[in-house]
């Protein structure tokens, strides 16, 4: 642990740099340095990476601290996200000269004023900040949205607020229908996965477990994937023997979850203008049996295929990615206000861009990893009133059941997972 503690110590002034001064991202940053860390496993490498990540995520309070160490602002910062105290502290701790045995933690104070009052006390006479927008640039609270139902607008931010300063958890999708016999392999294997209520095929795994590395994962029966992002596939809703267009696929998460739900019948095109992209979802498809699946580049301005061929169309867009932040908290400093208005015009212009794909009475399904109004409810507002020929299509909340306009918050605070928007369209 000794060598842990000094390797994060060692690699986030580092780190800092190249998020503050170069405006490039902590990921990066990271994946440089582990490339020298060859001696430790993929399990310490991990752990320094989230000790490092962990000082952006409390940076606006450990900066007015005064703290005269990298050992102290990483001990604080450790301290203000854990649920207990880890022992790569106690070097940290003796390096500054601090009490290890007065140490507590403070991850699991459920509100922020007893958060305030925990970090007070740990820290006695030094003054302390506890304004939670000092965590966030600026510009997030002039359009941070609320979700419907809630009259408490400043109440329910601050929740969401409240999660977004706590480490990611960790979701998984079974493939196929024998879900069941996917969560026991996996609890033979020493993982305990958490299987939602709703959802079978969705559960929730330890961060401690690299899932990607394990047989289940690597034979296909199982990946990685965020509930917020699963629930994207079920509010698609394809049906066996349709065709449908995952406008950015990405590494194809989402395209691999539509070709699953059809029953490896009809036809999903993957597309992405990267080339990169696209031979990387071809590359996980082929771990799976999904034979209605293909992957195609495209120029971003030309439908794929013939027009008026799809049965539905899903277009997860480019948007500030603010519910990200739990993942990477580096990028909320690297961020300023035009992404929010840049994203929208981006938006609008995609949508638009893939009109002519969908056949008459097809389904335009919209979603965003974000939570500001300008991107979610404003992009669909500004995208109905330019095409009145669209209108929402009401669907069942894939979480609980209940009844929804024909739009979707999935909001953290409720199910631990990334926020996302998904709003479903019909063309009339």
């Amino acid at each position: 642990m000794e060598d842990l503690a000094r390797r994060a110590a060692n690699a986030a002034p580092e780190v800092e740099r190249t998020v503050f001064e170069e405006g490039k991202s902590a990921d990066r940053a990271l994946a440089v340095l582990a490339k020298t860390w060859r001696d430790l496993t993929p399990s310490d490498v991990r752990q320094v990476a989230r000790r490092v990540q962990s000082l952006f995520r409390w940076h606006g309070w450990v900066e007015l601290l005064g703290l005269a160490t990298i050992e102290e602002r990483l001990l604080v910062s450790t301290l203000l996200e854990s649920r207990e105290v880890p022992p790569i502290c106690r070097p940290w701790a003796r390096s500054a000269g601090w009490d290890f045995g007065a140490l507590f933690p403070l991850g699991d104070a459920p509100t922020w004023h007893s958060l305030v009052e925990g970090l007070r006390q740990l820290l006695g006479e030094r003054p302390v900040s506890g304004d939670p927008w000092r965590l966030f640039p600026a510009w997030l609270r002039e359009d941070l949205v609320s979700p419907k139902g809630h009259t408490d607008r400043k109440a329910i931010q601050l929740d969401f607020l409240r999660k977004l300063q706590t480490p990611p958890t960790s979701w998984a999708r079974a493939q196929g229908p024998a879900t069941k016999g996917v969560w026991d392999a996996l609890r033979s294997l020493g993982l305990r996965p958490w299987v939602h209520r709703h959802l079978s095929s969705a559960a929730l795994v330890g961060d401690d477990f690299d899932v990607t590395t394990l047989p289940p994962a690597l034979s296909g029966q199982v990946e990685p994937q965020d509930l917020s992002a699963q629930v994207v596939g079920h509010v698609c809703d394809p049906d066996p023997g349709e065709r449908w267009w995952d406008v950015r696929t990405g590494t194809g998460g989402l395209a691999r979850h539509l070709a699953a739900l059809m029953n490896e019948r009809g036809t999903v095109v993957a597309g992405d203008t990267s080339e990169a992209k696209c031979r990387e979802a071809a590359r996980r498809a082929r771990k799976g049996p999904f034979r209605n699946l293909m992957t195609r580049t495209w120029d971003g301005h030309r439908v794929l295929g013939k027009p008026g061929s799809f049965h539905g169309v899903l277009v997860d867009a480019p948007c500030s990615g603010i519910s990200a932040w739990r993942r990477h908290p580096d990028d909320r400093w690297r961020a300023d206000a035009r992404v929010v208005t840049d994203s929208m015009r981006t938006q609008l212009a995609l949508l638009e861009t893939v009109i002519p794909a969908l056949r008459p009475g097809g389904t335009l399904v919209y979603t965003v990893a974000t939570v500001t109004s300008k991107e979610t409810e404003g992009t669909v507002a500004a995208f109905l009133d330019r095409h009145p020929e669209f209108q929402r299509d009401p669907f069942p909340n894939p979480l609980d059941g209940s009844t929804t306009d024909g739009t979707l918050w999935v909001w953290p605070g409720a199910v631990d997972s990334d926020a996302r928007f998904i709003a479903r369209l019909t063309r009339t």
